[in-house]
C-alpha cells in the first residue's frame, strides 16, 4: 500500500505540472497537497482492510438473503487498492489544476488592480506633460502670430517700396532715353567726322610738312584744331585776304605748325572723340565761331585746297555741334546721374529690407517648425494618454465583472483545504463502490456506502457532504452526453457507467431489457470496430465469453 501510495501522482504528471503556470499560486498548491496527503501511516491500510472485510461480509449477507453468490477474493482487495490509488491520485490533481487556476486567477486579478493603479499614476503624469505641451503650443502660437505680423508688415512694406522704385526706374530710363535721342542728333555729324578722319593718311601728314606755307584754308583749319585742343594760337586779328575778303590771321607758325610736328597727331586726334569731347566748353566754342561763320569753311571748299586734310574741317565742326546739343542734354543727363545714385541707394536700403524679411520669414519657419515638433509631441502625449485611459478602462471594467467572480473564487480558494483534506477519505469511499457495488443492488450499495462512511468517521477521516460517487467522480459534460445517448438518468444507472469506467476491468453486464446494449451502442457509434453483442440463449456462450 506505502508504494502504491507513494506512486499515486506519477501518472500524467507532466501533464498536471504544465496545467498550471509556476507562481505564487504554485507554491500555495503544493502546501495544500501536502496537507491532504497528512494521513496517519497505521490508519489508512487498517480502514481500507476493514472495508474489505465488510463488503465480504455483504457478500455473504446477500447469499444468505438472495441465494446469490458474491464472491470477494483477495485479488479483489488488490483491485481495491488500485482505485482508491487511481481515484486519489486522479482527484488530487483535478483539485490541484482547480485551486492552481482560481490561485491563479487570483493573483492575475490582483495584477490587474495593481496595473490599474500604476496606470493611473502614469497617466496623471502623462496628463500633466499634456498640459505642459499645451502651454508651450500656446506660446509657440502666440510668438507665430506675431512673428507672422512681422513678416507681413515688412513683406507690404518692401512691396509698396518696390512699386516706387520701379516707378523711378521706369522714369529714369524714359528720360535717359530722351537724352541719348537728343544725343543722337550729333550722332551722324561724329560719324561724318571719324569717317574723314579715316582718310587722311600719313602720306597727307608728310605732303603737309613739307610745305613751306600750306594752303590758307589749311592754315585756318589748324587753327581750328588748336582751339580744341587748347594749343596756341595768336591773337585773332582780322585781315584782307585774296579778292578783298575780310579773314582771320591764321596760327600757323605758332600754333598749327608745331602741332602738326607732334608725334601721334592723328591719333589724338582719333582719340579726342571718345575721351576728351565732352570737355568742350562753351569758350571754345566761342572761339571757333569767327571760323565756322566762314561761308568757305566747309568739307568741300577744304578737300579742293587740301585734298583729305579736309577731314580735319568736318571733325572741327562736329565737336562744334555735339557740344551745342550736349550742351541742352546735360542738364539732364546730370539729373539722370543724381537720380540713378537715389535709385542705388534706395535699392540698397531695399536688398537691407529685403535680408531683415528674410530672417523674419527664417524666424516665422523655425517658429512653425518648433510648433510643428510641439504638436508632434502633443499629439503623441494624447495618443498614449488615450491609450492609457482605454487600458485603464478595459482593466476597470473587468475587475467591476469579476467582482462577484472573484468573491466565488476566493470563497472556493478558501476551501481548499477541507476540500484536500476530504480526498483521501472520499476516495476511499469511491474505490469501494467502483470495487465491490457491481454486483449488488440498490439496498446492499447503500449499506456498502454507509459501512465505508462509518469507517472513515470512526478513522476520523473526513469525507466529502453529502457523499455521492456521481457527484465525485462524475463529468457533468459526460453525465449529459451518456443522458443523451439512452443512458436512464437515475443514479443507478450513471454510477453503472462509473464503475465501468473507473474500475479498470472488463466488465459483465446482466441487460435483460438490452438498456444498456443500445447506449452502448449509442456511445460507440462510428467506431473504427463495432460493437459485438451475444444473447444470454446463444450457443457456447460461457466458451465465447471466457
Amino acid at each position: 500500500l506505502a508504494a502504491m501510495l507513494a506512486g499515486r501522482l506519477d501518472e500524467d504528471e507532466s501533464d498536471a505540472e504544465a496545467s498550471v503556470a509556476p507562481s505564487s499560486a504554485d507554491a500555495r498548491m503544493g502546501k495544500l497537497v501536502q496537507r491532504a496527503l497528512d494521513v496517519p501511516a497505521p490508519a489508512l491500510p487498517e480502514l481500507l482492510t476493514q472495508i474489505h472485510e465488510a463488503a465480504q461480509g455483504l457478500c455473504d449477507a446477500a447469499f444468505e438473503q438472495q441465494r446469490q453468490r458474491i464472491f470477494c477474493t483477495p485479488k479483489m482487495f488488490l483491485t481495491f487498492l488500485d482505485a482508491f490509488r487511481r481515484i486519489f491520485g486522479s482527484k488530487t490533481r483535478e483539485l490541484k489544476r482547480s485551486f492552481g487556476t482560481l490561485a491563479l486567477g487570483l493573483d492575475k486579478m490582483k495584477a490587474a488592480e495593481n496595473d490599474v493603479t500604476e496606470m493611473r499614476a502614469v497617466l496623471d503624469k502623462k496628463e500633466a506633460l499634456l498640459r505642459e505641451a499645451q502651454a508651450e503650443t500656446d506660446a509657440l502660437l502666440q510668438e507665430i502670430t506675431v512673428a507672422t505680423h512681422a513678416a507681413e508688415s515688412k513683406k507690404a512694406e518692401i512691396a509698396a517700396d518696390r512699386d516706387v522704385l520701379a516707378r523711378e526706374a521706369a522714369k529714369i530710363t524714359e528720360s535717359r532715353e530722351e537724352a541719348q535721342r537728343d544725343l543722337a542728333g550729333a550722332q551722324p555729324a561724329l560719324n561724318a567726322a571719324r569717317a574723314a578722319l579715316e582718310q587722311i593718311t600719313a602720306n597727307d601728314m608728310k605732303t603737309l610738312k613739307s610745305m613751306q606755307k600750306p594752303p590758307e584754308m589749311v592754315r585756318r583749319i589748324f587753327d581750328g584744331v588748336c582751339i580744341l585742343l587748347h594749343h596756341h594760337v595768336d591773337t585773332p586779328q582780322c585781315v584782307t585776304g585774296t579778292k578783298g575778303r575780310l579773314m582771320l590771321q591764321d596760327s600757323w607758325q605758332n600754333g598749327g605748325k608745331q602741332l602738326l610736328s607732334r608725334m601721334g597727331f592723328l591719333d589724338t586726334i582719333t582719340g579726342f572723340n571718345s575721351k576728351n569731347k565732352d570737355r568742350i566748353n562753351d569758350e571754345t566754342c566761342e572761339l571757333l565761331q569767327p571760323y565756322l561763320w566762314q561761308s568757305d569753311y566747309t568739307y568741300e571748299r577744304a578737300h579742293s585746297a587740301s585734298g583729305n586734310v579736309a577731314g580735319l574741317c568736318t571733325w572741327v565742326r562736329a565737336m562744334e555741334t555735339y557740344r551745342r546739343m550736349s550742351k541742352y542734354v546735360a542738364p539732364k543727363i546730370e539729373a539722370l546721374d543724381v537720380a540713378e545714385r537715389k535709385l542705388e541707394l534706395a535699392n540698397q536700403k531695399l536688398e537691407a529690407k529685403q535680408a531683415e524679411l528674410q530672417r523674419a520669414e527664417e524666424t516665422l519657419r523655425q517658429c512653425q517648425n518648433k510648433l510643428q515638433d510641439a504638436k508632434d509631441r502633443k499629439q503623441k502625449l494624447e495618443e498614449d494618454a488615450a491609450n492609457t485611459r482605454r487600458r485603464m478602462k478595459y482593466a476597470t471594467d473587468l475587475i467591476a465583472a469579476l467582482k462577484d467572480e472573484k468573491k466565488r473564487w476566493q470563497e472556493q480558494f478558501a476551501g481548499a483545504d477541507e476540500a484536500l483534506a476530504e480526498v483521501a477519505g472520499t476516495a476511499v469511499c469511491c474505490a469501494a463502490v467502483v470495487t465491490y457495488a457491481g454486483p449488488f443492488d440498490v439496498n446492499y450499495r447503500a449499506q456498502l456506502t454507509e459501512l465505508a462512511l462509518q469507517l472513515c468517521k470512526k478513522r476520523k477521516l473526513p469525507v466529502q457532504t453529502p457523499f455521492s460517487v456521481v457527484s465525485y467522480l462524475g463529468d457533468e459534460q459526460k453525465l449529459a452526453k451518456w443522458v443523451l445517448n439512452g443512458l436512464p438518468a437515475d443514479d443507478q444507472s450513471s454510477t453503472n457507467v462509473l464503475i465501468i469506467a473507473k474500475s479498470g476491468k472488463v466488465p459483465v453486464l446482466v441487460d435483460p431489457q438490452e438498456q444498456a446494449v443500445r447506449w452502448l451502442q449509442a456511445m460507440h457509434r462510428g467506431a473504427a470496430v463495432p460493437l459485438a453483442t451475444r444473447k444470454a440463449t446463444a450457443d457456447a456462450l460461457q466458451q465465447q465469453v471466457e
